[in-house]
């Protein structure tokens, strides 16, 4: 069955193409929204329907809508609508509150838990906070975090002097997007010539060379650092 609109060829069982989404037959239609809904309906089902944009005929004459209460009021960032002439209406909500998604949540694994095999699964990030770097001059490089499991070509995360946060909240200095990774799961710190790790009471734990840690370790070069399920080792120069 090809797609009237973009031609596409479809199963001939196919209620939808499978490019553009449009009908393939008359049993369904498609709103200016998007929405599918069967053509025994006059309208979108799936669409609120405007109450104060209909036209009132009062006394044989049309009655234009209160604009004065069509009005949105904007106030201290909290978005209010007038009811006054269509108590049915839904309120709106405001468009600077963004909805939780399973994306920030952290996943939890167990000590025996395997990670993914196949790296494309994951996706990484390694970045510093444009805030961080605007507001302070550049820090000496003291080292680097090597992992293979992100990536089969390897990456690498620059160590500087001074204290950097790890984890996949976009604020950290090191930024790690893994559903493994906490939003702030450890703290690396060098100074007066040691680096020192410690975890940030992360969900799944910081592990070096295989042990867990809960206090302030102090790290050497080769070490193997992990976070999560994800293995990094750290060079230093």
């Amino acid at each position: 069955m090809k797609c009237a609109q973009c031609k596409t060829d479809n199963p001939d069982n196919a209620n939808f193409c499978k490019n553009c989404q449009a009908p393939l037959n008359n049993k369904y239609k498609i709103c200016p929204n998007g929405h599918h809904y069967e053509s025994r309906y006059d309208s979108c089902p799936h669409c609120p329907q405007s109450v104060s944009a209909a036209e009132t005929v009062v006394n044989g004459v049309p009655r234009q809508p209160n604009k004065k209460f069509d009005e949105t009021v904007v106030d201290d960032g909290i978005v209010k609508l007038d009811r006054g002439s269509n108590p049915a209406a839904p309120a709106k909500t405001p468009s600077n509150q963004t909805p939780f998604t399973d994306s920030d949540r952290t996943m939890i694994y167990s000590s025996s838990s395997k990670r993914p095999s196949d790296p494309t699964e994951r996706v990484q990030t390694a970045s510093v906070s444009s805030q961080s770097s605007s507001q302070y001059a550049p820090r000496r490089l003291i080292g680097w975090l090597v992992t293979f499991d992100l990536d089969p070509v390897g990456i690498d995360y620059k160590l500087t002097v001074g204290r950097q946060r790890i984890g996949r909240d976009p604020g950290c200095e090191i930024v790690i997007d893994d559903p493994a990774i906490s939003s702030e799961h450890a703290v690396l710190l060098y100074r007066d010539g040691q680096v020192i790790i410690n975890d940030s009471l992360s969900a799944n734990g910081t592990y070096v060379n295989g042990e867990s840690i809960i206090d302030k370790t102090n790290l050497h070069d080769n070490d193997i650092i992990r976070f999560g399920q994800l293995e990094f080792k750290i060079k230093l120069v």
